[in-house]
Protein backbone atom coordinates (compact mmCIF):
# COMPACT_ATOMS: atom_id res chain seq x y z
CA UNK A 1 0.00 0.00 0.00
CA UNK A 2 1.25 3.63 -0.58
CA UNK A 3 0.58 6.95 0.10
CA UNK A 4 -1.55 8.83 -2.58
CA UNK A 5 0.88 11.66 -2.15
CA UNK A 6 3.65 9.72 -3.06
CA UNK A 7 2.12 8.52 -6.79
CA UNK A 8 1.86 10.86 -9.39
CA UNK A 9 0.19 9.71 -12.57
CA UNK A 10 2.21 10.74 -15.94
CA UNK A 11 0.06 8.83 -18.24
CA UNK A 12 -3.02 7.20 -18.51
CA UNK A 13 -1.22 3.78 -17.48
CA UNK A 14 2.14 4.99 -15.96
CA UNK A 15 2.82 6.28 -12.78
CA UNK A 16 5.61 7.43 -11.10
CA UNK A 17 6.29 6.38 -7.52
CA UNK A 18 8.41 8.82 -5.04
CA UNK A 19 10.16 6.52 -2.39
CA UNK A 20 12.71 7.43 0.60
CA UNK A 21 16.33 6.46 -0.08
CA UNK A 22 16.19 3.69 2.30
CA UNK A 23 13.19 2.37 0.68
CA UNK A 24 14.94 2.89 -3.03
CA UNK A 25 18.23 1.41 -0.91
CA UNK A 26 16.27 -1.94 -0.54
CA UNK A 27 14.25 -2.19 -3.63
CA UNK A 28 17.50 -1.94 -5.62
CA UNK A 29 19.53 -5.03 -3.74
CA UNK A 30 15.61 -6.62 -4.00
CA UNK A 31 14.95 -6.74 -0.45
CA UNK A 32 11.93 -5.71 1.03
CA UNK A 33 12.36 -2.46 2.88
CA UNK A 34 12.55 -2.91 6.72
CA UNK A 35 9.54 -0.66 7.73
CA UNK A 36 7.43 -1.68 4.34
CA UNK A 37 3.82 -2.61 5.07
CA UNK A 38 4.34 -6.45 3.75
CA UNK A 39 6.30 -6.75 6.67
CA UNK A 40 2.78 -6.86 8.44
CA UNK A 41 3.49 -3.01 9.89
CA UNK A 42 0.15 -2.34 8.55
CA UNK A 43 -3.14 -3.51 10.20
CA UNK A 44 -5.87 -0.96 8.65
CA UNK A 45 -7.76 1.90 9.58
CA UNK A 46 -8.92 2.36 13.03
CA UNK A 47 -12.77 2.76 12.86
CA UNK A 48 -13.84 6.42 13.41
CA UNK A 49 -15.66 5.79 16.88
CA UNK A 50 -11.62 5.68 17.77
CA UNK A 51 -10.39 8.48 15.85
CA UNK A 52 -10.65 11.41 18.92
CA UNK A 53 -7.88 9.30 21.16
CA UNK A 54 -6.15 11.54 23.42
CA UNK A 55 -2.40 11.13 22.87
CA UNK A 56 -2.62 9.73 26.54
CA UNK A 57 -5.03 7.68 25.69
CA UNK A 58 -2.56 6.15 22.71
CA UNK A 59 -0.09 5.96 25.51
CA UNK A 60 -2.02 3.40 27.46
CA UNK A 61 -3.12 1.21 24.76
CA UNK A 62 0.36 0.87 23.12
CA UNK A 63 2.36 -2.50 23.15
CA UNK A 64 5.61 -0.64 23.30
CA UNK A 65 6.76 2.02 25.99
CA UNK A 66 9.20 4.75 25.61
CA UNK A 67 11.96 6.00 28.26
CA UNK A 68 10.19 9.76 28.17
CA UNK A 69 7.94 10.89 26.49
CA UNK A 70 8.07 14.91 26.12
CA UNK A 71 5.37 17.03 24.43
CA UNK A 72 5.84 20.56 24.16
CA UNK A 73 2.52 22.95 23.52
CA UNK A 74 1.75 26.70 22.78
CA UNK A 75 -1.26 28.35 22.55
CA UNK A 76 -0.54 30.53 18.85
CA UNK A 77 -4.00 32.92 19.16
CA UNK A 78 -4.32 34.27 22.29
CA UNK A 79 -8.04 34.69 22.05
CA UNK A 80 -8.34 31.10 22.01
CA UNK A 81 -6.47 29.44 24.55
CA UNK A 82 -8.14 25.48 23.39
CA UNK A 83 -6.44 25.30 20.97
CA UNK A 84 -2.93 24.02 21.46
CA UNK A 85 -0.36 23.94 19.03
CA UNK A 86 2.93 21.43 19.25
CA UNK A 87 5.28 18.90 18.57
CA UNK A 88 6.71 15.70 20.07
CA UNK A 89 9.90 14.49 20.31
CA UNK A 90 10.48 10.42 19.31
CA UNK A 91 13.87 9.66 19.83
CA UNK A 92 15.08 6.06 18.18
CA UNK A 93 15.95 3.77 21.86
CA UNK A 94 15.30 0.81 23.23
CA UNK A 95 12.12 0.63 25.00
CA UNK A 96 11.42 0.45 28.34
CA UNK A 97 9.31 -2.37 28.49
CA UNK A 98 6.96 -4.12 26.10
CA UNK A 99 3.72 -5.08 27.50
CA UNK A 100 2.28 -8.42 28.41
CA UNK A 101 -1.26 -6.48 29.82
CA UNK A 102 -3.12 -4.23 28.59
CA UNK A 103 -3.65 -1.50 29.71
CA UNK A 104 -0.71 -0.14 31.13
CA UNK A 105 -1.07 0.99 35.08
CA UNK A 106 -1.17 4.67 35.41
CA UNK A 107 1.80 3.68 37.79
CA UNK A 108 3.74 2.55 34.61
CA UNK A 109 3.25 5.76 32.32
CA UNK A 110 3.18 9.01 34.53
CA UNK A 111 6.94 8.92 35.26
CA UNK A 112 7.33 8.85 31.49
CA UNK A 113 5.00 11.37 30.41
CA UNK A 114 6.08 15.16 30.32
CA UNK A 115 3.79 17.84 29.21
CA UNK A 116 5.49 21.44 28.47
CA UNK A 117 3.64 24.69 28.07
CA UNK A 118 5.36 27.12 26.20
CA UNK A 119 4.54 31.15 26.51
CA UNK A 120 2.74 33.29 28.66
CA UNK A 121 -0.74 32.27 27.68
CA UNK A 122 -3.41 31.60 30.39
CA UNK A 123 -4.37 27.86 29.95
CA UNK A 124 -7.78 26.90 31.07
CA UNK A 125 -7.72 24.14 33.33
CA UNK A 126 -10.54 22.53 31.77
CA UNK A 127 -8.85 22.12 28.46
CA UNK A 128 -5.70 21.29 29.71
CA UNK A 129 -7.16 18.44 31.33
CA UNK A 130 -9.08 17.54 28.32
CA UNK A 131 -6.05 17.45 26.28
CA UNK A 132 -4.94 14.42 28.82
CA UNK A 133 -7.71 12.96 29.86
CA UNK A 134 -8.11 9.18 29.90
CA UNK A 135 -11.95 7.92 29.15
CA UNK A 136 -12.34 4.64 30.39
CA UNK A 137 -15.03 2.91 28.29
CA UNK A 138 -13.25 4.42 25.29
CA UNK A 139 -10.06 2.98 25.93
CA UNK A 140 -11.35 -0.53 27.07
CA UNK A 141 -13.45 -0.32 23.79
CA UNK A 142 -10.26 0.53 21.38
CA UNK A 143 -8.06 -2.05 23.63
CA UNK A 144 -10.82 -4.85 22.62
CA UNK A 145 -11.42 -3.85 18.98
CA UNK A 146 -7.46 -4.05 18.75
CA UNK A 147 -7.39 -7.66 20.57
CA UNK A 148 -9.62 -8.67 17.79
CA UNK A 149 -8.14 -6.69 14.59
CA UNK A 150 -4.80 -6.55 15.20
CA UNK A 151 -2.42 -9.64 15.06
CA UNK A 152 0.46 -7.54 17.43
CA UNK A 153 -2.47 -7.91 20.44
CA UNK A 154 -3.95 -10.88 20.11
CA UNK A 155 -1.80 -12.69 22.83
CA UNK A 156 -1.98 -9.49 25.15
CA UNK A 157 -4.47 -10.06 28.05
CA UNK A 158 -6.76 -7.30 28.90
CA UNK A 159 -7.03 -6.63 32.86
CA UNK A 160 -10.36 -4.71 33.70
CA UNK A 161 -9.11 -3.74 37.21
CA UNK A 162 -5.84 -2.05 35.86
CA UNK A 163 -9.11 0.07 33.81
CA UNK A 164 -10.48 0.94 36.64
CA UNK A 165 -7.49 2.49 38.65
CA UNK A 166 -8.29 5.45 35.79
Amino acid sequence: MLSKQGITTVEENKSIVTLCKECHKSLGKGNLPKYAMKNSLYVGSVPEEFSDLTWVEEVVCSLYRPLVNITRLFCSDERNARVFHGNMCAFEMNVSSTASVLPWAPSDITDSLSVAFIGRSKYKKACVKKLCSIRKGKVWGFLKWLKRHNHLYAHIKLDEQVMDLY
